[in-house]
């Protein structure tokens, strides 16, 4: 979920501040629309699944017993999201989160602190109130992951990508908190690890009760922030994250969804399977392997499709007058002269497939932090995406 809200300013932020609040609330409205529908294709795919391997191997279903049992109010129950079962409870989660974005969005824009606190608040509400919680049809219980818990997480992913943009694009590397840091993920992995189960002697430093995951424990939510700032915040885990030899891994996140239901109806045949054949470890290894190459292989091929279509709809080069190769597509939105563009490359930050003009003169390099958007008044600074460069729009010709 912090890299949920993360993305979320990414993917949305530019467009509220570009475009306007009812363009940024359409695209969140869309990205919606397309997270419930894939919530109920999977929910009907799983069921089939499941039907049909309990029928084949003579089991009783467990996880979609009730929806088994009276099917009609058990899909009904499910298209409302009041029926969340096991091992599909993170989209819904996301659903509702998202759908707070925008309003966390504007509070994180005009007071920041003010909206973490109030954030932290409902979180700490929850924690000491456990039955603040939406409920779940399934069992007749709550939700596994409360959504008024886990939006901390969702907010603090917000509220990190816009700060770190005003760092070019990380955050702040302090020692002493660098060194926390690394020593509670030190002791969290010695008290989480499951030494007896590894034949290998105890080595945990405290009998203690495992963190609560539904309400997001404090031990839980420091071990994520201290991962998450040990990365964000390192140098040369940024360099590396940009190798060549992660373009799998950054086909896969760039097409999540898609892999994300992959790995749900993988999971839901892996517990059959193991319900079926039993878990040894030669089980659990080949399941393990096969997932994660099936994983990979859907983002592989999906990034493969997108390529071939953006390549098949891109227009050819044609030799202008002069002999010049033009080499571009038209620009999708007008570029009225003085405004100001942020480039990537030599393309526009909002449109990768348009090269910059001939019309366009590099004005001067500037940091990200410094990337602004003119549009008929002073400049003001724009923190989002990785720009390099500030240019500005210049006459061809005074007709």
């Amino acid at each position: 979920m912090l890299l949920a809200g993360l993305s979320s300013v990414l993917a949305y932020g530019r467009i509220f501040e570009r475009d306007g609040a009812r363009r940024g609330l359409r695209r969140v409205a869309l990205r919606l629309a397309r997270l419930y529908l894939f919530q109920i294709e999977l929910v009907l795919t799983t069921l089939v699944i499941g039907l049909m391997w309990i029928t084949h191997y003579h089991l009783e279903p467990t996880i979609f017993r009730q929806i088994l049992e009276t099917p009609i109010a058990g899909l009904a129950h499910a298209a409302m999201l009041h029926a969340v079962p096991a091992y599909l409870d993170i989209l819904p989660l996301y659903i509702v989160l998202l759908t707070s974005f925008p309003f966390i969005y504007l509070g994180l824009s005009k007071k920041p602190w003010l909206t973490l606190g109030v954030s932290a608040a409902l979180w700490l509400a929850v924690n000491l109130d456990g039955t603040l919680n939406l409920p779940n049809w399934m069992g007749g219980g709550m939700w596994f992951f409360n959504p008024f818990a886990w939006q901390l997480l969702f907010t603090i992913g917000a509220a990190s990508a816009m700060f770190s943009a005003n760092h070019v694009g990380a955050l702040p590397r302090v020692r002493w908190l660098t060194r926390l840091c690394a020593a509670y993920l030190a002791f969290a992995f010695f008290q989480s690890a499951p030494w007896l189960a590894w034949n290998l002697p105890n080595l945990q430093p405290f009998e203690m009760a495992w963190p609560d995951k539904t309400h997001l424990g404090l031990l839980r939510l420091l071990d994520v922030l201290a991962l998450a700032y040990l990365i964000f915040s390192s140098d040369r885990l940024r360099s590396l994250a940009g190798g060549r030899w992660l373009k799998l891994l950054d086909a896969c996140g760039r097409h999540s969804l898609e892999v994300f239901a992959t790995g749900c109806v993988l999971a839901l045949l892996e517990r059959l399977l193991f319900r079926t054949h039993g878990s040894a470890l030669e089980l659990q290894i080949a399941v393990n392997a096969v997932g994660l190459a099936a994983m990979f292989l859907v983002g592989w091929w999906l990034e493969q499709q997108r390529r071939g279509h953006t390549r098949s709809s891109a227009p050819r080069r044609s030799e202008g007058a002069d002999g010049g190769c033009c080499g571009r597509r038209e620009e999708p939105d007008r570029i009225e002269q003085g405004e100001a563009l942020r480039i990537v490359g030599g393309r526009r930050a909002d449109d990768p497939w348009l090269v910059v003009p001939p019309s366009v003169s590099v004005v001067r390099s500037l940091p990200v932090h410094h990337a602004c958007s003119v549009r008929g008044r002073s400049p003001q600074l724009r923190p989002y995406g990785t720009a390099l460069d500030v240019v500005r729009l210049t006459e061809i010709n005074n007709r």
